[in-house]
């Protein structure tokens, strides 16, 4: 093997491994006190890893934060690209109705692995960050699969918009109230008052 070629792949094997410690670690500070009292100190001290290593990898630790909720999301992601491909010949009831019961079923149980997070949040900065990871999820349903998905009539970033904050914001609250979502109920509701985007 060329040895530039070796030194990139080791640096690159390198950053993935800092990037997963320094998220494992915010993970780990987080359920014991909110994200404003967190330092950068903090992380690196409980990641091992240098403070020049964190700032090359990330601006700060609401970055951080986003990079630790996108590590889940790309499965997400994933899952809801398959589920499209095997569904293509559904109707679209069916199709919404299955996608809304993967997605919240993802976000109830990522959401309650951050619900200590979720009770100190007090910047809503956790919120905000949801809220963009939905978005992405959204923004690959719609923009993909329109109009399997959603009518032609629709503007797709204000659908974008107005799904993803309606997600984020529900999934945010029952999680940070509830001991036990009924996953079934939610879903139930979510798809009827989606419904109306399929006309």
């Amino acid at each position: 093997m060329n040895m530039s070629k070796e030194i990139i792949k080791k640096d690159d094997r390198r950053t993935i491994r800092s990037k997963r410690d320094l998220a494992n670690a915010l993970f780990e500070l987080l359920q014991e006190k909110n994200l404003e009292e967190i330092t950068v100190q903090d992380i690196t001290d409980r990641a091992l890893i240098s403070k020049t290593t964190f700032y090359n990898n990330f601006k700060d630790k609401s970055e951080l934060l986003i990079f630790l909720l996108r590590r889940s999301a790309d499965t997400l992601l994933d899952e809801v690209e398959e589920r499209l491909k095997v569904e293509s010949n559904l109707s679209k009831e069916k199709i919404l109705y299955d996608l809304i019961n993967l997605v919240v079923d993802f976000l109830i149980k990522a959401s309650y692995q951050f619900r200590k997070i979720i009770e100190n949040d007090t910047n809503r900065i956790l919120y905000w960050s949801l809220t963009t990871i939905i978005e992405d999820v959204f923004a690959t349903l719609f923009n993909n699969n329109k109009p399997q998905f959603i009518s032609e009539e629709l503007d797709s970033d204000i659908a974008i918009n107005y799904f993803s904050g309606a997600f984020a914001n529900l999934i945010y609250k029952k999680v940070g109230t509830d001991d036990k979502v009924d996953i079934k109920h939610l879903v139930n509701e979510i798809y009827k008052l989606t419904k109306p985007a399929l006309d």
